[in-house]
C-alpha cells in the first residue's frame, strides 16, 4: 500500500502462493507471456489491503515494534491511508484500550501541529473516523475517545462543510465539544446533518462555553432539530452567530427559537433565510424581540411571510430596543405588511437595515413607509428592491428624504418608477445631504427624469453613488447628466449602462472620468 501497489507477482508470494487464492480475497490471472508464464494475483477490493495493513500495524503496536507517535506523525495516514488508520485503531481498541487511547492522543496532537486549514479538514476526519473504529460492546468507549480528543484539540476554527456526515460521527463530534475549550467557530453546512444531529450538537452546546459560530446551513434540519438546538440555546451563554438557512424549518422550530431567544443572552446574529417559516413562526420570534436584548442581525429571508407575520414583527420592533438589521425579502407581506412596519419605524429608533425587496410591495405600502422616514431618525439602509412601486411611491419616499437625514442607502430597483418618480427622487436630491446610494436601476426613467436628476447632481454636494443603469434614457437625457458632471466633483459612481444612448455622448461621458469617479456605461466598462 505505501508503494500504491494493488497487484502481485507469484515470486512475491513465495511458498504462499498456492494457498491464499482459497481464501477468496485475491483474483489470480495468468501473464500473456507463452515462453515464460507467470502467475499475478490481486485483492478483490481495496478494503481487503487495508484491512490486512491494519492487521500488520496492529501487530507492530501492541508488540512496541512502533509507537503510536511514529504512526501518527506519518502523515500519509492522516490523508490517503485513513482507512487503514481507523482500521488499526479498531483493532487496537479490541486488544488494548490503554494504546487505542494513546494513538487517539497522539492523532489529535498532530492534527493541532498541522499548519494549513483544508489540512485541518482532512486530519480531523481521519481523527473521527479512528475514533468511530474504537466502538466496543460497552457502547462508550469511542464516546470517551471523542472526549479525550475534544479535551486536547486546540483548534479555533474547523471547516467541514461539504462532507457528508452520518449521524453516528456528528455524534462523536458533540462529544469532543462538550469537553473542548479552544474551537470558536464550527463550520457545518452541506454535510446532510439531520434532526437527530442537530438534537445532538444541542446536548454539546449545554456545556460548551467557547464555540462562538456554528455554521448549519443548507442541512436536513426540520422541526425538532431546531427545537432541539433551542434547548441548547437556552443553557448555553457563549455562542453568538448561528446559521440555519437553507433547511426545513417551519414554524413549530421557529417558535422554539424564539422561546430559547426569550431566555438567551449571548446570541446576536440568527439566520434563517430559505425556510418553510411562515406567519405563526414569525410572530413568535416577534414576541421574543420584545424580550431580547442581544440579537442585533434576524434574516428570515425566502419564508413564508405574509402580511400577519410582518405586522407582528411591528409589534415586536415597537418595543425592542437593540441595534438591529432585519431581512424579510423574498416573501408577501405586501402593502398591509409594510404599512405595519411603517408604523413601528415612527416608535422603533433602533433598526438600522431594513431589506424588503421582492414582497409584493406597492405604492401604498412605500408611501406608509415614506412617512415613517419622515419621523424615524436610526434607519440607515432601506431596501425595496422588485416590487410593485410606481411613481407615487417614489414621490412619497422622494418627500421623505427632503427631511430624514439618516438613510444613506435606498435601493428601488426594478419597480415601476418613471419620469414623474425619478424628478421627484431628484428633487430630494437637492436637499438631502445623507443619502451616499440611490439604486434606480430597471425601472422606466427617460430623459425628463435623468434631466431632473443632472439638475440635482448641480446642487447635491454629497459623495454619492447613483445607479440608472436598464432605464430609457436617451441623448438627451445624458447630454444633461454629462453637463452636470462639469459641475458635480462629489459623486463618485455613475451607472448609464443598457440605455439608449447614442456613441457621441458616450464618448463625452467617458472623458469626464476622472479621479475617483467611476461612470459605467457599457457591460466592459466594469
Amino acid at each position: 500500500m505505501l508503494e500504491d501497489n494493488l497487484d502481485f507477482e507469484e515470486s512475491e508470494l513465495k511458498s504462499h502462493a498456492d494457498e491464499l487464492p482459497g481464501f477468496g480475497f485475491l483474483s489470480v490471472q495468468s501473464g500473456s507471456s507463452k515462453l515464460r508464464p507467470r502467475r499475478y494475483y490481486s485483492f478483490l477490493h481495496k478494503s481487503f489491503q487495508e484491512c490486512f495493513a491494519a492487521i500488520y500495524l496492529c501487530y507492530q503496536l501492541l508488540n512496541k515494534e512502533i509507537s503510536v507517535d511514529m504512526l501518527a506523525a506519518d502523515r500519509k495516514y492522516l490523508k490517503e491511508l485513513k482507512e487503514v488508520l481507523s482500521f488499526t485503531c479498531g483493532m487496537v481498541a479490541a486488544r488494548s484500550k490503554e494504546t487505542a487511547e494513546a494513538l487517539i492522543k497522539s492523532i489529535t496532537i498532530q492534527l493541532n501541529e498541522t499548519a494549513q486549514v483544508y489540512k485541518h479538514t482532512q486530519c480531523f476526519l481521519a481523527l473521527l473516523a479512528s475514533i468511530f473504529e474504537c466502538r466496543r460492546d460497552d457502547n462508550s468507549f469511542h464516546l470517551q475517545m471523542a472526549r479525550v480528543s475534544g479535551s486536547l484539540l486546540k483548534l479555533e476554527s474547523l471547516k467541514l462543510d461539504w462532507h457528508l456526515l452520518s449521524d453516528a460521527e456528528v455524534v462523536l463530534l458533540g462529544e469532543a465539544l462538550k469537553i473542548n475549550s479552544t474551537l470558536t467557530e464550527l463550520y457545518l453546512s452541506y454535510t446532510e446533518i439531520s434532526d437527530q444531529s442537530a438534537t445532538g450538537l444541542a446536548e454539546a452546546l449545554k456545556t460548551n462555553s467557547t464555540l462562538l459560530e456554528l455554521h448549519l446551513s443548507h442541512n436536513e434540519i426540520g422541526d425538532q432539530g431546531a427545537t432541539g438546538l433551542a434547548e441548547g440555546i437556552k443553557i448555553n451563554s457563549a455562542l453568538m452567530k448561528l446559521y440555519l438557512n437553507d433547511n426545513k424549518i417551519g414554524d413549530q422550530g421557529a417558535t422554539g427559537l424564539a422561546e430559547a431567544l426569550k431566555i438567551n443572552s449571548a446570541l446576536s446574529e440568527l439566520y434563517l433565510a430559505h425556510n418553510a417559516i411562515g406567519d405563526q413562526g414569525v410572530t413568535g420570534l416577534a414576541q421574543a424581540l420584545k424580550l431580547n436584548s442581544t440579537l442585533t442581525w434576524l434574516d428570515l429571508e425566502n419564508n413564508k411571510v405574509g402580511a400577519q407575520g410582518a405586522t407582528g414583527l411591528a409589534e415586536g420592533l415597537k418595543i425592542n430596543s437593540t441595534p438591529l438589521e432585519l431581512h424579510l425579502s423574498h416573501n408577501e407581506i405586501g402593502d398591509q405588511g409594510a404599512t405595519g412596519l411603517a408604523e413601528a419605524l415612527k416608535i422603533n429608533s433602533t433598526l438600522m437595515n431594513l431589506y424588503l425587496n421582492d414582497n409584493k410591495i406597492g405604492d401604498q405600502g412605500a408611501t406608509g413607509l415614506a412617512e415613517a422616514l419622515k419621523i424615524n431618525s436610526a434607519l440607515r439602509e432601506l431596501c425595496l428592491a422588485h416590487n410593485a412601486i410606481g411613481d407615487q411611491g417614489a414621490t412619497g419616499l422622494a418627500e421623505a428624504l427632503k427631511i430624514n437625514s439618516s438613510l444613506t442607502w435606498l435601493d428601488l430597483v426594478n419597480n415601476r418608477i418613471g419620469d414623474q418618480g425619478a424628478t421627484g427622487l431628484a428633487e430630494a436630491l437637492g436637499v438631502n445631504s445623507t443619502l451616499l446610494e440611490l439604486h434606480l436601476s430597471h425601472n422606466e426613467i427617460g430623459d425628463q427624469g435623468a434631466t431632473g436628476l443632472a439638475e440635482a447632481l448641480k446642487i447635491n454636494s454629497t459623495r454619492m453613488e447613483l445607479y440608472l443603469s436598464h432605464n430609457k434614457i436617451g441623448d438627451e437625457g445624458a447630454a444633461d447628466l454629462a453637463e452636470a458632471l462639469g459641475v458635480n466633483s462629489t459623486l463618485t459612481l455613475l451607472d448609464l449602462r443598457d440605455n439608449n444612448i447614442g456613441a457621441t455622448i458616450l464618448s463625452k461621458l467617458r472623458r469626464l472620468q476622472h479621479g475617483c469617479r467611476l461612470i459605467w456605461l457599457l457591460a466592459r466598462d466594469l
